[in-house]
C-alpha cells in the first residue's frame, strides 16, 4: 500500500476539488479538514468523504461558489442559509460570525441550514478555542441508528463537540 504525508494528500485532495469547480479557497478549506480528520484519527470523516462529496455535486446535492446568506440577526445571533454549499465551508464561516459575535457580546450562537455534511465536528469549537473561548457545535443527522427495541433506523447521532 502506498504511503502519503499530510502535505501530499492534501496536494491531492485539493487538485482534485480544483479540478471539479472548487474555488481555491473552498478547495483549501474543505481539504484542510478533511486531513485533519485523518490526522485525528477519525478516518471516516477524513478525505474518503471527498468522493461522496463529489458524487453530491453532480448529482446536484452540493454547490461549489455558493454565497452564505444572513438570514437574521441579533448582536449576539446569526441565522445563516448555507445554500447547500460545502457543510465545512459554511461551518467554518457560521463559527467566524460565531467567535466575532461571542468578542463584542460575550456570547455568539450562529444556527445553519440548507448545509451539508460539515465533516469532523471537533474542528469548529477548536476554532473558538484559539480565542481563549469556549466553542460547542451541535448538528443533526440522517436517521442511522434504531431505537431500543426497534428494527428500523429512526433516529440520528446528533453529534456534539465541545473545546
Amino acid at each position: 500500500m502506498r504511503t502519503f504525508t499530510s502535505k501530499q494528500l492534501a496536494e491531492i485532495c485539493i487538485k482534485i476539488l480544483r479540478a471539479s469547480g472548487a474555488s481555491e479557497g473552498e478547495a483549501e478549506i474543505v481539504t484542510n479538514i478533511l486531513v485533519e480528520a485523518n490526522l485525528r484519527g477519525q478516518d471516516g470523516h477524513g478525505v474518503l468523504m471527498l468522493p461522496r462529496y463529489l458524487e453530491q455535486v453532480k448529482k446536484g446535492l452540493m454547490k461549489f461558489g455558493v454565497k452564505v446568506e444572513t438570514v437574521r440577526e441579533t448582536p449576539s445571533t446569526a441565522l445563516l442559509n448555507g445554500e447547500w454549499g460545502f457543510g465545512q465551508v459554511i461551518g467554518v464561516e457560521a463559527m467566524e460570525v460565531a467567535i466575532e459575535k461571542a468578542r463584542s457580546h460575550t456570547i455568539g450562537l450562529v444556527g445553519v441550514f440548507n448545509c451539508n455534511h460539515i465533516g469532523m465536528l471537533a474542528h469548529y469549537p477548536m476554532m473558538a478555542l484559539e480565542h481563549d473561548m469556549i466553542g460547542i457545535t451541535l448538528c443533526n443527522s440522517s436517521p442511522e441508528v434504531a431505537p431500543f427495541g426497534g428494527r428500523a433506523r429512526k433516529l440520528g447521532t446528533n453529534p456534539i463537540a465541545i473545546a
